[in-house]
């Protein structure tokens, strides 16, 4: 799991691939600029009291990992790279690129850098390394991006030069130890909950809740993605079912439908059976049932 340390030729490979890195920056950029949440993560990024703790993970997901960590540090600065999930309590990351991570650093100056599940962005740890900023990998798992990156061999061993890597092995499941929030009202008694539900979930579900005899228990859809709520709308009402917004409340309709941030976790525990997202899809294999 640990990268090798890195051998004398290591350091030529990485540092001509560096300058590679710099100019393509200078190409995406542009690109970056044009999303509408592009943007923040090239100018006036917030940065913490010089001395915190950074904590970044790249989306709502690796955020409960994050809060479970947060617990112990008393000062800590939390970052997302997601652009299509906004993160509640995290701020958008500095953008990888070789004219944003240098100038952040040496305003935020961080005392360490805490990478969360696998989340490897090369010119954070080279900048890092350069300004004495330890670097940890925690919860790190096998992940295809980790494999792909393992493969390049001298430019990973450079890379990952003086980074520690906790694996998840050590750590156990962090998300079990994520503080969980109130949610309201609790669930009524046999409700079923799909959670981070991708496209096509929702539909195998919906095919098989109509041959479910009534009175039937309350559907609980969760997206991964709050963009398709309006999308699941329109699903539910096509199979024949009344939906209700989780943010509107419910009372007697067939189907609520979670367009909130963060509540799922505290959902959960109030559900009689869950249905993990993604359980179709082969390439994915299912969200971590553990949550």
């Amino acid at each position: 799991m640990t990268p090798p340390p890195p051998r004398p030729f290591d350091a030529v490979v990485g540092w001509v691939c560096w300058l590679v890195w710099r100019m393509v920056g200078w190409m995406v950029a542009p690109m970056l600029w044009l999303h509408p949440r592009g943007r923040a993560h090239l100018w006036r990024v917030p940065h913490p009291e010089p001395g915190w703790t950074w904590i970044h993970g790249a989306s709502l997901g690796e955020h409960r990992v994050v809060a479970a960590l947060a617990v112990d540090q008393p000062e800590t600065w939390r970052t997302s790279a997601s652009l299509r999930t906004r993160v509640p309590g995290a701020f958008p990351a500095p953008a990888d690129l070789p004219f944003v991570i240098g100038p952040w650093l040496d305003r935020a100056r961080p005392g360490r850098l805490i990478l969360v599940e696998a989340e490897l962005w090369p010119g954070w740890l080279v900048a890092c390394r350069r300004r004495g900023i330890p670097v940890a990998v925690v919860h790190a798992r096998p992940s295809r991006s980790w494999r792909r990156w393992s493969r390049t061999g001298p430019l990973w061993r450079w890379m990952m030069a003086g980074v520690t890597v906790i694996p998840q092995a050590e750590t156990g499941d962090l998300k079990r130890f994520a503080p969980v929030e109130a949610t309201g009202p609790s669930l009524p008694s046999g409700a079923v909950v799909v959670a981070s539900s991708r496209p096509g979930d929702e539909a195998r579900v919906l095919r098989a809740w109509k041959r479910w005899a009534p009175p039937r228990p309350l559907l609980v859809l969760a997206p991964r993605h709050l963009e398709r709520v309006p999308e699941l709308v329109d699903l539910v009402d096509a199979a024949g079912f009344t939906a209700a917004r989780r943010t509107r409340g419910h009372t007697d309709e067939d189907v609520l439908i979670v367009d909130t941030l963060g509540e799922l976790a505290g959902l959960l525990p109030g559900a009689s059976a869950v249905v993990v997202g993604g359980t179709w899809t082969v390439a994915l294999g299912g969200h971590s049932p553990a949550e």
